[in-house]
């Protein structure tokens, strides 16, 4: 497992210039990352990490910050906090599910964006 984010964001670029900005990053275990901010930020990362494990994630500030290529993302239940300008100015972004177990949403988390949907699940304490 990595389990330092500058690793992590520093192999994350690696594999976006190997595999294309496409790529499936599932494989990759993040479970000791609690802290994943601007780990996309400025990215051309449009790929899968729908099965990361986010539990532990505590921060996740500017994480796709105008990362224009981002087209769709799975926020997995057990994740507390979106974090401010998480989404900012991602354009591509249509639509976003939050799980019941975000608490908090931070500033600007979802500014400039092209949403046609933000839905927030029945009786989460953020709707």
């Amino acid at each position: 497992a990595i389990d330092d984010e500058t690793e992590l964001k520093n192999f994350i670029d690696k594999c976006v210039k190997v595999l294309g900005k496409k790529c499936n990053l599932n494989w990759i275990d993040i479970s000791g990352i609690d802290d994943m901010s601007r780990m996309f930020m400025y990215s051309s990362f449009n790929g899968d990490i729908s099965r990361w494990d986010v539990a532990h994630v505590i921060k996740m500030n500017y994480m796709f910050y105008n990362c224009s290529a981002l087209s769709e993302v799975t926020l997995n239940e057990g994740l507390k906090t979106i974090g401010s300008n998480a989404f900012y100015n991602c354009s591509s972004l249509k639509s976003v599910e939050i799980p019941e177990s975000v608490t908090s949403i931070g500033e600007y988390a979802f500014n400039y964006g092209n949403f046609t949907s933000i839905v927030v699940e029945e009786g989460n304490p953020v709707r």
